[in-house]
């Protein structure tokens, strides 16, 4: 490339990089007069996916002939630059990312006496692959797809394919590689070509740093799960892991963990790398006296990002319960005078492992539920409660990292009486009432800090059920 283009090359690229920089901080669009026409400008910028980093910015200007000399003339230009990159890596090592470049012209020119009308557009489109080592750090972009359009008057529209695969270096210091962008330019003869290169170098490094923060790409999963294990004094057990992507959940191969014990417990190999499959087996040895936070803790680097994580032994599994049962209104029952019911119990319930089922917790207590006591006509008010006995079971899935939860509820003993106008009623019952939630499983994330809502509803109550795992 001559020094003629070398300059205009570098001229392009300023000028690129001057539209991003306008489209980032202007909001309005001013019309101003110049020439003899009315000259309006616009910068617009569009966000990108949730899943994704980057920008896409359109600079657009129309002029509008205003004087006897220029009425009747127009001209309308628009350019898009968009440069985008996926937020994670794939389990494979692979960033996926787009570069989108297009300049339209549309003018109409009525200064010889009869109206002329040009259009002109030039759309660049590029499918970009990042390849991203088993340290986390991304080693190059390629483009691996794409496509020219070119559209002028009087000529069919014109496709070309890019030449792929291109390879466009990694520049963290933000100094364009030249002779990156001259070969590509010329295998191309498109100059959109260099800006892709530029942009696209810039995008995927801004994707990279937030890859390489922990538990932003990957997670550990455990098989036992943490916190479902019990684990005695000195006991030694055999914990899988391995590290899951969330782009598209499969294990990560390659990686390097590290692992460390807690307060005295004993954790090998210390540090390894992942085989191909991405599973680790660890075993855990337990410290002879029995302690809280006992298990240890792990660290991970990957091509598809970095993670931490902690495995704990408990003697059994935790759950908190709470749960709103409301009487229908618009019941036969509600209608013939029966008692509204209104109450909310809250509880925390420790299950215990099943000892000769892998994975399965149970639990059973007794509470309490205070109940405000409604009629269908609005002038009845009372209170009343009624004991309950809740029966829960769990079966945790390491693989998936979800469990199913299996849950009745028997109420005994209801009492409970209102006032209508002055005039008392009670009701006492023994009959048991049973909650029917045992007939479907209810499944839920398995890991602690997990929260999940369920809605169930019978013929008479409508209920809301909230789990959460501590």
């Amino acid at each position: 490339m001559n020094p003629v283009h070398d300059t205009f090359l570098k001229f392009l690229l300023a000028a690129g990089l001057a539209v991003v920089g306008c489209a980032a901080h202007a909001q309005a669009c001013p019309s101003v007069s110049e020439g003899g026409y009315e000259v309006t400008r616009c910068h617009t910028s569009t966000n990108p996916p949730a899943d994704s980093v980057g920008w896409k910015k359109t600079d657009r200007e129309t002029r509008v002939g205003i004087t006897p000399e220029t009425d009747g003339n127009s001209r309308t230009f628009v350019m898009v630059i968009g440069s985008l990159a996926k937020k994670c890596p794939t389990a494979a090592g692979k960033a996926v990312g787009t570069f989108e470049h297009s300049m339209t012209v549309d003018e109409v020119n009525t200064d010889e006496g009869e109206t002329r009308r040009t259009h002109f557009s030039n759309r660049y489109v590029a499918e970009l692959e990042g390849e991203v080592g088993d340290d986390g750090i991304l080693r190059h972009i390629d483009i691996v797809d794409g496509e020219i359009t070119r559209e002028r008057d009087g000529a069919p529209t014109e496709r070309i394919r890019l030449p792929t695969p291109q390879r466009i270096p990694v520049s963290r210091s933000g100094e364009p590689e030249w002779e990156a962008i001259r070969r590509a330019v010329l295998a191309t003869g498109d100059l959109a070509t260099a800006i892709a290169i530029l942009f696209a170098s810039v995008t995927y490094v801004e994707a990279e740093l937030g890859w390489l923060k922990p538990n932003q790409c990957v997670e550990f999963a455990f098989d036992p799960p943490s916190n479902t294990r019990e684990v005695a004094p000195g006991e030694e057990v055999e914990v899988r892991i391995w590290l899951r992507s969330f782009l598209d959940q499969s294990a990560v191969g390659k990686a390097t963990l590290e692992a460390s014990g807690l307060n005295g417990a004993q954790v090998s190999p210390r540090e390894t790398r992942a085989p191909d499959d991405g599973v680790v087996t660890f075993k855990y040895t337990a410290p002879q006296e029995r302690r809280s936070s006992r298990g240890f803790d792990v660290t991970a680097l990957s091509r598809a990002g970095t993670a931490t994580g902690e495995w704990r032994a408990l003697d059994g599994l935790k759950l908190v319960i709470e749960h709103r049962l409301l009487s229908r209104r618009d019941t036969p029952q509600a209608r013939l005078g029966r008692p509204l019911y209104d109450g909310t119990v809250r509880f925390e319930l420790k299950l215990d492992p099943f000892p000769t089922l892998p994975g399965e917790f149970r639990g059973e207590t007794q509470v309490v539920r205070q109940l405000a006591v409604g009629h269908i006509t609005p002038r009845c008010a009372g209170q009343g409660s009624q004991t309950e006995t809740w029966r829960i079971n769990a079966t945790v899935d390491a693989t998936t990292g979800t469990m199913k939860l299996g849950l009745a509820m028997f109420g005994d003993d209801l009492t409970a009486y209102w006032i209508c106008d002055g005039q008392h009623s009670e009701v006492t019952s023994p009959a048991r009432s049973t909650l029917k939630l045992m007939e479907t499983p209810l499944t839920m994330p398995s890991r602690s800090g997990s929260r999940q809502i369920f809605t169930p509803s019978g013929p008479l109550f409508q209920e809301s059920l909230t789990v959460t795992i501590p």
